[in-house]
């Protein structure tokens, strides 16, 4: 750009505004869209907040049903695992009862299956469902 008596004369050079993330797709001459890195964040505080308020709802409810005490939160990981092992085969103490829903209703990991052919997702699926190695298995 160019400048003539405080006015602003326009010679063939463009300014983009490019944010940082998207600066390299914008040199190799690639679309720069900014919804898709919106969207993202977006979801993920929504999915964040729901995980949040189902939380929030429970504890409310096991607080007001009057399960919960000082002994629910004790558990590290492997005594929670013991507990919900144990759960299987017999009846467990209130607290003991709250801490299991407490530890089901936080996120856990998944294997996320989008983007995979229809062959690779049924492998996937028998794995997740069947808990070990299906090419061992078969």
């Amino acid at each position: 750009m160019i400048t003539e008596n405080n006015t602003v004369i326009n010679k063939g050079i463009k300014r983009v505004d490019v944010d940082f993330d998207s600066y390299y797709e914008f040199i190799a001459g690639l679309p720069v869209s900014k919804r898709i890195s919106r969207r993202e964040k977006r979801t993920a505080r929504r999915n964040r907040w729901r995980r949040q308020s189902r939380r929030k709802n429970l504890v409310k409810y096991l607080s007001k049903a009057g399960f919960l005490s000082d002994q629910t939160y004790e558990y590290n990981l492997r005594g929670m695992l013991q507990l919900r092992v144990r759960a299987l085969t017999e009846k467990l103490q209130q607290h003991e009862l709250c801490a299991v829903f407490l530890s089901l209703q936080k996120k856990r990991g998944y294997k996320n299956m989008r983007g995979l052919a229809n062959s690779k997702k049924s492998k996937n699926r028998k794995k997740i469902i069947t808990g070990g190695n299906f090419a061992a298995s078969s």
